[in-house]
């Protein structure tokens, strides 16, 4: 699931990156060499054939390297891919959703939408924050609103989640241990004797 996202800002493109990367490294983002794979296949350096006009490009990355490890929609991988080309700031904000989270599974080919509002939820979050540190100058605490209040949800559905496996077990536990005593007390039981008819 990928969003872009485009604004056009004043700041140079050093001082807007710098700020994009602040911003999404205090937020667990770590900046990486390997390409994102969103949309747009980008590089992290700009292209020093293309001269000192070429586009400056930043990718950022979090959360597990395989969805199927995520214990959150928290931990799913996550990508941002950002280009400045003279002001203008091209964004592009990744989540790759595992079966457990709502993508696609054996069960479900084509991933659940109910599932994956969260995710939805946060990309935005992260987009609407990017913006915010670059074009109003908020504060990254007053930036991160947002995604702080969707990161709260996501921790309960992850909790919630957790609950009802332990319940499910918990229950599951129970009805082996009632089937293995009811064995039990049947095998213990005299023989019923046999009426003979005569």
């Amino acid at each position: 699931m990928v969003i872009e996202h485009v604004f056009v800002t004043t700041l140079d493109g050093p001082t807007a990156l710098e700020r994009i990367r602040q911003f999404l490294g205090n937020r667990g983002f770590l900046t990486t060499l390997a390409p994102v794979a969103t949309s747009r296949q980008w590089d992290m350096l700009p292209d020093a054939a293309a001269g000192p006009a070429a586009p400056l490009r930043l990718q950022m990355r979090r959360g597990e390297e395989k969805a199927a490890k995520a214990e959150s929609i928290a931990r799913l991988p996550q990508a941002a891919a950002v280009e400045f080309d003279r002001g203008r700031v091209t964004l592009a904000v990744e989540i790759e959703p595992s079966s457990r989270w709502g993508g696609v599974g054996l069960f479900h080919p084509e991933g659940r939408e109910k599932k994956t509002e969260l995710h939805r939820q946060l990309l935005y979050a992260i987009a609407t924050g990017i913006e915010q540190v670059v074009l109003q100058d908020l504060p990254e605490q007053d930036a991160a609103l947002t995604w702080r209040d969707v990161e709260r949800q996501i921790a309960e559905a992850a909790a919630t989640r957790r609950r009802r496996r332990n319940i499910t077990i918990v229950v599951v536990l129970a009805i082996v241990a009632a089937l293995i005593l009811w064995a039990i007390w049947a095998a213990n039981q005299p023989p019923t004797p046999r009426i003979r008819r005569g």
